[in-house]
Protein backbone atom coordinates (compact mmCIF):
# COMPACT_ATOMS: atom_id res chain seq x y z
CA UNK A 1 0.00 0.00 0.00
CA UNK A 2 1.26 2.95 -0.85
CA UNK A 3 2.57 5.67 1.75
CA UNK A 4 1.79 9.38 0.77
CA UNK A 5 2.42 12.41 2.84
CA UNK A 6 1.12 15.21 1.48
CA UNK A 7 2.39 18.67 2.40
CA UNK A 8 0.60 21.65 1.53
CA UNK A 9 1.87 24.98 1.68
CA UNK A 10 -1.07 27.07 1.78
CA UNK A 11 1.36 30.46 1.42
CA UNK A 12 -1.29 32.50 -1.12
CA UNK A 13 -4.41 33.58 -2.66
CA UNK A 14 -4.33 34.57 -6.19
CA UNK A 15 -6.04 37.69 -7.18
CA UNK A 16 -8.79 39.27 -9.92
CA UNK A 17 -6.01 41.81 -11.06
CA UNK A 18 -3.88 39.67 -13.00
CA UNK A 19 -3.52 39.46 -16.76
CA UNK A 20 -0.61 36.20 -18.05
CA UNK A 21 -3.58 33.40 -18.67
CA UNK A 22 -6.42 33.17 -20.99
CA UNK A 23 -10.35 33.47 -19.32
CA UNK A 24 -10.76 29.37 -20.03
CA UNK A 25 -7.60 28.37 -19.03
CA UNK A 26 -9.66 25.92 -16.58
CA UNK A 27 -10.34 23.67 -19.12
CA UNK A 28 -6.55 22.69 -19.39
CA UNK A 29 -6.09 21.78 -15.59
CA UNK A 30 -4.38 18.04 -15.51
CA UNK A 31 -7.41 16.57 -13.44
CA UNK A 32 -10.59 17.96 -11.88
CA UNK A 33 -13.02 16.26 -9.61
CA UNK A 34 -16.53 17.79 -8.22
CA UNK A 35 -18.47 17.00 -5.32
CA UNK A 36 -21.05 14.92 -7.55
CA UNK A 37 -21.19 13.01 -10.45
CA UNK A 38 -23.55 15.22 -12.72
CA UNK A 39 -21.90 18.31 -12.84
CA UNK A 40 -20.26 18.85 -15.92
CA UNK A 41 -18.49 21.10 -18.21
CA UNK A 42 -20.28 22.68 -21.14
CA UNK A 43 -17.99 21.07 -23.26
CA UNK A 44 -19.50 17.80 -22.32
CA UNK A 45 -23.23 18.60 -22.85
CA UNK A 46 -24.66 16.01 -25.09
CA UNK A 47 -27.37 18.03 -27.46
CA UNK A 48 -30.11 16.01 -25.76
CA UNK A 49 -28.63 17.57 -22.30
CA UNK A 50 -29.14 21.23 -23.95
CA UNK A 51 -32.32 20.57 -25.53
CA UNK A 52 -33.74 20.06 -22.16
CA UNK A 53 -31.92 22.78 -20.21
CA UNK A 54 -33.83 25.12 -23.29
CA UNK A 55 -36.94 23.88 -22.53
CA UNK A 56 -36.37 25.25 -18.91
CA UNK A 57 -35.39 29.26 -20.61
CA UNK A 58 -37.85 31.64 -19.50
CA UNK A 59 -39.86 33.24 -22.10
CA UNK A 60 -39.17 37.21 -22.07
CA UNK A 61 -40.66 39.70 -24.28
CA UNK A 62 -36.71 40.94 -25.32
CA UNK A 63 -32.84 40.42 -23.55
CA UNK A 64 -31.78 37.73 -22.56
CA UNK A 65 -33.09 34.86 -20.41
CA UNK A 66 -30.52 31.67 -18.98
CA UNK A 67 -31.48 28.75 -17.19
CA UNK A 68 -28.58 26.68 -14.72
CA UNK A 69 -27.67 23.38 -14.89
CA UNK A 70 -24.98 24.03 -12.02
CA UNK A 71 -24.85 26.74 -9.48
CA UNK A 72 -21.62 27.14 -7.45
CA UNK A 73 -20.99 23.87 -7.30
CA UNK A 74 -17.44 22.76 -6.04
CA UNK A 75 -14.55 22.28 -7.58
CA UNK A 76 -10.58 20.51 -6.49
CA UNK A 77 -8.46 20.39 -9.33
CA UNK A 78 -5.08 20.14 -9.91
CA UNK A 79 -3.32 22.49 -11.49
CA UNK A 80 -0.43 22.00 -12.97
CA UNK A 81 3.06 19.43 -11.82
CA UNK A 82 6.14 21.72 -11.34
CA UNK A 83 8.32 19.16 -10.75
CA UNK A 84 8.99 15.24 -10.19
CA UNK A 85 11.79 13.78 -8.76
CA UNK A 86 12.22 9.95 -8.71
CA UNK A 87 14.83 8.26 -6.33
CA UNK A 88 15.94 4.77 -7.25
CA UNK A 89 19.22 5.28 -6.11
CA UNK A 90 21.48 4.15 -3.22
CA UNK A 91 21.30 7.97 -0.83
CA UNK A 92 18.24 10.23 -0.35
CA UNK A 93 18.55 13.07 -2.67
CA UNK A 94 18.17 16.92 -0.96
CA UNK A 95 16.79 19.31 -3.35
CA UNK A 96 15.83 23.01 -2.81
CA UNK A 97 13.10 24.40 -4.86
CA UNK A 98 12.47 28.07 -5.55
CA UNK A 99 8.89 28.93 -5.42
CA UNK A 100 7.02 31.92 -6.32
CA UNK A 101 3.62 33.52 -5.93
CA UNK A 102 1.97 33.92 -9.29
CA UNK A 103 -1.54 35.43 -9.92
CA UNK A 104 -4.16 33.88 -12.02
CA UNK A 105 -7.63 35.38 -12.99
CA UNK A 106 -9.93 35.14 -10.57
CA UNK A 107 -13.28 34.47 -13.07
CA UNK A 108 -12.78 32.53 -16.30
CA UNK A 109 -15.06 32.10 -18.56
CA UNK A 110 -16.36 29.46 -21.91
CA UNK A 111 -19.78 29.64 -23.90
CA UNK A 112 -20.83 28.00 -27.47
CA UNK A 113 -23.63 29.03 -29.42
CA UNK A 114 -24.66 32.44 -30.19
CA UNK A 115 -23.12 33.84 -26.83
CA UNK A 116 -20.16 35.69 -27.05
CA UNK A 117 -17.06 36.70 -25.07
CA UNK A 118 -15.28 40.65 -25.20
CA UNK A 119 -12.35 41.30 -23.93
CA UNK A 120 -9.20 39.03 -23.14
CA UNK A 121 -7.30 38.37 -19.26
CA UNK A 122 -8.75 40.15 -16.47
CA UNK A 123 -10.82 42.18 -18.93
CA UNK A 124 -13.04 38.91 -20.38
CA UNK A 125 -16.71 39.38 -19.88
CA UNK A 126 -19.92 38.14 -21.57
CA UNK A 127 -20.61 40.74 -24.51
CA UNK A 128 -23.81 42.56 -24.39
CA UNK A 129 -25.90 42.31 -21.60
CA UNK A 130 -26.14 38.53 -21.27
CA UNK A 131 -24.64 39.28 -17.43
CA UNK A 132 -27.29 40.35 -16.04
CA UNK A 133 -29.52 37.30 -16.78
CA UNK A 134 -27.01 35.03 -14.01
CA UNK A 135 -25.08 37.84 -12.18
CA UNK A 136 -27.03 37.45 -8.99
CA UNK A 137 -26.41 33.43 -9.24
CA UNK A 138 -22.28 33.11 -9.34
CA UNK A 139 -19.52 33.73 -7.06
CA UNK A 140 -18.95 37.53 -6.32
CA UNK A 141 -16.00 36.89 -3.79
CA UNK A 142 -13.06 39.44 -4.05
CA UNK A 143 -9.34 37.86 -3.01
CA UNK A 144 -5.79 40.07 -2.10
CA UNK A 145 -2.54 38.47 -2.33
CA UNK A 146 0.86 39.63 -0.87
CA UNK A 147 3.32 38.71 -3.49
CA UNK A 148 6.70 36.73 -1.98
CA UNK A 149 9.13 34.21 -2.84
CA UNK A 150 10.35 31.42 -1.05
CA UNK A 151 12.59 28.77 -1.17
CA UNK A 152 11.77 24.65 0.08
CA UNK A 153 14.27 22.34 0.90
CA UNK A 154 13.05 18.77 1.10
CA UNK A 155 14.70 14.88 1.14
CA UNK A 156 13.37 12.27 -1.26
CA UNK A 157 14.06 9.34 0.34
CA UNK A 158 15.51 5.92 -1.46
CA UNK A 159 12.35 4.69 -2.82
CA UNK A 160 10.37 7.28 -2.65
CA UNK A 161 8.75 9.83 -5.73
CA UNK A 162 8.22 13.31 -5.04
CA UNK A 163 6.12 15.71 -6.72
CA UNK A 164 5.71 19.58 -6.56
CA UNK A 165 1.90 20.47 -8.08
CA UNK A 166 0.02 23.48 -8.13
CA UNK A 167 -3.54 22.70 -6.53
CA UNK A 168 -6.62 24.79 -6.14
CA UNK A 169 -10.54 25.04 -5.68
CA UNK A 170 -12.84 27.03 -7.07
CA UNK A 171 -16.65 27.18 -7.89
CA UNK A 172 -18.53 26.37 -11.67
CA UNK A 173 -21.77 27.98 -12.42
CA UNK A 174 -22.83 27.50 -16.13
CA UNK A 175 -26.21 26.67 -18.28
CA UNK A 176 -28.22 27.82 -21.68
CA UNK A 177 -29.75 31.14 -22.78
CA UNK A 178 -32.17 32.90 -25.34
CA UNK A 179 -32.46 35.88 -26.69
CA UNK A 180 -36.08 37.18 -27.15
CA UNK A 181 -37.19 39.55 -29.46
CA UNK A 182 -40.77 40.40 -28.88
CA UNK A 183 -40.89 37.06 -27.13
CA UNK A 184 -39.43 34.93 -30.08
CA UNK A 185 -36.02 33.45 -29.48
CA UNK A 186 -33.66 34.59 -32.19
CA UNK A 187 -30.43 33.07 -31.08
CA UNK A 188 -29.23 31.05 -27.92
CA UNK A 189 -26.32 29.62 -26.53
CA UNK A 190 -24.60 27.56 -23.37
CA UNK A 191 -22.33 29.69 -21.09
CA UNK A 192 -20.11 28.98 -17.50
CA UNK A 193 -18.25 30.80 -14.95
CA UNK A 194 -15.57 29.13 -13.00
CA UNK A 195 -14.34 31.39 -10.08
CA UNK A 196 -10.93 30.85 -8.46
CA UNK A 197 -11.60 30.68 -4.94
CA UNK A 198 -7.99 28.93 -3.94
CA UNK A 199 -4.29 28.13 -5.50
CA UNK A 200 -1.80 26.63 -3.15
CA UNK A 201 1.32 24.53 -3.47
CA UNK A 202 1.45 21.31 -2.53
CA UNK A 203 4.38 18.51 -1.66
CA UNK A 204 3.72 14.95 -2.13
CA UNK A 205 5.43 12.08 -1.55
CA UNK A 206 4.70 8.07 -2.41
CA UNK A 207 6.81 5.29 -1.96
CA UNK A 208 7.73 3.82 -5.70
CA UNK A 209 5.65 0.64 -6.25
CA UNK A 210 7.54 -2.40 -6.31
CA UNK A 211 10.51 -0.68 -5.83
CA UNK A 212 13.62 -3.22 -4.37
CA UNK A 213 16.24 -2.11 -2.61
CA UNK A 214 19.37 -3.49 -4.74
CA UNK A 215 21.97 -2.36 -2.37
CA UNK A 216 20.52 -4.20 0.17
CA UNK A 217 19.91 -7.52 -1.50
CA UNK A 218 23.38 -7.69 -2.69
CA UNK A 219 24.66 -6.87 0.89
CA UNK A 220 22.45 -9.86 2.16
CA UNK A 221 23.97 -12.45 -0.56
CA UNK A 222 27.37 -11.33 0.83
CA UNK A 223 26.66 -12.18 3.75
CA UNK A 224 25.09 -15.08 2.93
Amino acid sequence: MKKVLILSLFLFLYSLNANFCKASEYLSYQEVEFDYDCVEFIRDYSSPEEEVLYDLVSVKFFGWSAAHDNKNEKVRYKKETLYIILNEGESPITETFSLSEQEVIKRQYSVSGSIRLKGTGKDTAFSGSFDQSIDNSIDKTQTTTTLQKFDVKVNVDQGTELFVEVLGEGLLSNGVGKYFIFRKCVKKGAWEVFSVQTEYYSIRKEQIEGFVDQYSVVEEEQDE
